[in-house]
C-alpha cells in the first residue's frame, strides 16, 4: 500500500514538473456534431469593435468533431489566435464541467480559476483561465478500446498555418507523451502527418473537486462588471456571453 501511494505521488509530482518545465498540459481528457448544429456564434459582443474583428473567422466551418477539424478552424481564425476567439466561436450550448485539480499538469491555483472541460461530441476541450496553464488548449478524442488520443495547442499561435502535428509534437516526450506520465496505459495509437498519436485511460475529477456552472458564472459577471480585458476574462466572457453553458459529466 505504501509503495502504491508513493509512486501515485511520485507520477503527480512529475506532472507538475512537465507543466513548470516544458509549457504543457494534460489531464482529463468528450455525439458528434453534425453540420447544421454549429452555429455561427463568433457574434463576440463581449469585444469591442477592433477586438471582434481580430476573432472574425475568415471562412465557414461545418463541424468541429476531430483533431483535423479542429486545425482547420483554427486555421480560419485570424493570427495571432487568441485562445479565447477560438471558445467564443464553438457551437452553442456548451457542455461542460469544471473542477479544482491542483495536482493536474493542468492546475488550477482556485476555486475561482478551475480546470474547464468543454465536451463536443467525443471530443474534449479542456482550458483553464489563470495558472501553469493559462492560453494552452488540451485536445481529446474518445477512440475504440474507451482510450483517449490527445493533443495540445499553446496560444497564441502566430504561425500562419499549423498542422495537426503541431499539437502532437507539443506533448512529445522520450518515447511518448508528457501525458502518459499522469494517465495511465499510454500506447501510440496511429500517425499522422508523420507524427505518432498517443491515446491513454481518462481521467475523471472526483466529487469534492467538482466546481459549478453557477461558479464559472459568477467569474464572468465579476469580469463583466469591472470591465476586465485580461485573458482571463475575455476566456470566461467568451464562455458565458455567447449563448447557454449547461452542466455536463465526463
Amino acid at each position: 500500500m505504501k509503495s502504491a501511494v508513493r509512486n501515485t505521488l511520485l507520477s503527480l509530482t512529475i506532472c507538475v514538473l512537465c507543466i513548470v518545465g516544458f509549457g504543457q498540459a494534460c489531464g482529463p481528457a468528450f455525439k458528434v456534431m453534425t453540420a447544421n448544429e454549429m452555429t455561427s456564434s463568433s457574434s463576440t459582443s463581449y469585444l469591442n469593435d477592433d477586438e471582434r474583428k481580430s476573432c472574425a473567422l475568415s471562412g465557414p466551418i461545418e463541424k468541429i468533431d476531430s483533431i483535423s477539424t479542429l486545425v482547420a478552424y483554427i486555421n480560419l481564425l485570424p493570427r495571432p489566435v487568441q485562445l479565447h476567439c477560438l471558445i467564443a466561436g464553438l457551437p452553442r450550448p456548451l457542455h461542460v464541467q469544471a473542477g479544482e485539480s491542483t495536482s493536474s499538469a493542468q492546475p488550477s491555483p482556485t476555486t475561482r480559476d478551475p480546470r474547464i472541460l468543454i465536451k463536443i461530441g467525443t471530443m474534449i476541450l479542456s482550458v483553464i483561465p489563470e495558472g501553469l496553464a493559462q492560453n494552452t488548449l488540451e485536445y481529446s478524442q474518445l477512440e475504440s478500446g474507451g482510450q483517449w488520443e490527445r493533443a495540445e495547442f499553446k496560444f497564441p499561435i502566430a504561425e500562419t498555418v499549423i498542422s495537426e502535428r503541431a499539437g502532437l509534437d507539443h506533448i512529445r516526450f522520450g518515447n511518448g507523451t508528457t501525458c502518459g506520465l499522469c494517465h495511465v496505459g499510454e500506447a501510440a495509437s496511429r500517425a499522422i502527418d508523420g507524427s505518432t498519436v498517443f491515446k491513454s485511460d481518462l481521467m475523471k475529477f472526483s466529487q469534492s473537486q467538482n466546481v459549478s456552472i453557477d461558479v464559472l458564472r459568477k467569474e464572468a459577471d465579476l469580469c463583466r462588471s469591472q470591465l476586465d480585458t485580461s485573458d482571463r476574462c475575455r476566456l470566461f466572457r467568451a464562455l458565458f456571453d455567447l449563448g447557454d453553458v449547461l452542466p455536463t459529466e465526463i
